[in-house]
């Protein structure tokens, strides 16, 4: 009998609606960086303007993620995400016969929204929809999905650049964008009863700018070509569009962010965990390749020989570890497994003068392993810690995080890219720096692994099996 079921949930279409939506986002984020020189020949414009075509899309996606997660709790969360994936794949359609680059940074603006209101949603959408039993699986083939979008997408990228030019990387995102409108058309017809409240429109205004200005203030895409005041100024506009909020939310019978609600147990403790590890991945993505080159001598290529194991195991373990979280179901699971990240950091950070490139790929082997186990079940347990009516609150914050995790890597990452200049060749200040950032990560991963392991399941942890869950009062 349960072997039964367990087939009919994972021949459900819905679970790979959502997983096609989360490959077309990050098929449409990843492969952008190959295609800045061709596009910039094109339109006859340097790279900090050419830029903006993947600023416009990181922009709208990380500042709307949290609220078209909350706007799912109220209105339907397949309903947002059916929106969502129209509007992403219709954007995805028109983008390579965009005219002019104006009208290419229009598109990958609504191509940012349509993701957002995608992926806020997309996790609430599996909560709901799957029996707690299989959480942890169903959540582990999205994640799986999500890495093929982001390897299938560079890969045939880069295939096609030379022939197709800028092109190339909105050409091979047509298809999927056509297959991800046919495939959500049963969640447009579907219509879940939610509770009819009004919805606080202010407040959702208020938590795009925060998160907005959060995500300006911490990243680099705000700062090219602009001036050095820009962020200190975004940063004292941040603090006040947070603080409007939370003085807003105090005076509405239903807030949109209610702080009260990261007191849940686990929930806060989860997400500062998942914001960590999140920092962590984008050290390493960004720092490998200057440690090949700088370090090692090696040509580029190498680097994506050793980052590449790191990214298929990661997608390999989302579901074997989703399995072991829906077997065990302990919050020791992803405190372990991100105890194992924290330690594959410190080795880095002593051993980066004595690193062969064959230790090196072992190490992130390991990054890998332990990072796709740590994020196959402390997603899903966030996910179940969530109270009622607050799925899409629990997803749009753990996709948020994921990208602020993102931008918070940078500062970590100036003391290696800093010395990253020169000819190849092992280059003793670079070595210095580059082990003083993988340190500096490895403690902030160790804050992270104290974090995880405060966690402890609330009472009766399980995700909502009914299809419309009521809002949760204040």
């Amino acid at each position: 009998m349960a072997e039964r079921t367990a087939r009919r949930i994972y021949r459900n279409p819905a679970l790979y609606t959502v997983g096609i939506g989360y490959f077309l986002v990050q098929a449409a984020l990843s492969p952008i960086a190959i295609v800045l020189p061709s596009m910039g020949r094109t339109f006859e414009m340097g790279m900090a303007a050419a830029g903006w075509v993947q600023s416009a899309f990181l922009l709208s996606l990380t500042a709307l993620m949290l609220p078209a997660g909350r706007l799912g709790d109220f209105l339907g969360h397949r309903r947002i995400f059916a929106y969502g994936i129209g509007l992403l794949g219709l954007a995805t359609v028109a983008a390579p016969l965009a005219p002019s680059f104006g009208w290419l940074v229009a598109l990958r603006f609504l191509q940012g929204i349509g993701g957002a209101m995608a992926t806020g949603t997309s996790l609430a959408v599996v909560a709901q929809e799957f029996p707690a039993a299989h959480l942890g699986r169903c959540m582990g083939i999205v994640n799986m999905m999500s890495s093929a979008g982001a390897v299938t997408s560079l890969l045939v990228t880069g295939l096609l650049v030379d022939r197709m030019g800028w092109r190339a990387a909105f050409v091979v995102l047509v298809p999927v964008g056509v297959l991800g409108m046919a495939a959500v058309g049963p969640f447009w017809r579907s219509r879940p009863s939610v509770a009819q409240v009004p919805v606080d429109l202010p407040g959702l205004v208020l938590l795009a700018l925060a998160v907005l200005g959060l995500y300006l203030t911490v990243s680099p895409v705000s700062a090219a070509g602009l001036s050095e005041a820009f962020q200190p100024v975004m940063g004292t506009l941040t603090l006040a569009a947070g603080g409007a909020l939370l003085w807003w939310e105090r005076r509405v019978p239903i807030p949109i962010f209610d702080v009260g609600q990261l007191r849940r147990a686990g929930f806060a403790t989860g997400l500062g965990a998942h914001c960590i590890y999140h920092m962590s991945m984008m050290v390493n993505i960004f720092s490998i390749p200057f440690f090949v080159e700088r370090a090692l001598g090696l040509p580029a290529v190498w680097a994506a020989g050793a980052l590449l194991p790191m990214q298929i195991l990661t997608s390999a373990m989302g579901l074997g570890g989703g399995w072991l979280y829906d077997r065990v179901r302990s919050p020791w699971l992803a405190t372990a497994a991100l105890a194992g990240v924290c330690v594959t950091f410190f080795a880095l950070g002593f051993l980066a003068p004595s690193l062969s490139w064959g230790g090196l790929a072992a190490v992130l082997a390991v990054v890998g392993t332990c990072g796709g186990l740590f994020m196959s079940t402390n997603n899903p347990a966030i996910m179940a810690s969530a109270g009622p009516g607050l799925h899409g609150f629990a997803s749009g914050m753990l996709e948020t995080l994921r990208q602020l995790g993102h931008g918070f890597a940078v500062p970590i990452l100036t003391a290696s890219v800093a010395s990253a200049v020169g000819a190849p060749g092992r280059d003793a200040a670079f070595l210095g720096g580059y082990g003083t950032a993988m340190l500096v990560m490895g403690s902030i991963l160790f804050t992270g692994v104290l974090l995880s392991a405060t966690r402890r399941p609330a009472p009766g942890e399980a995700p909502a099996e009914s299809p419309a869950p009521a809002l949760a009062a204040r």
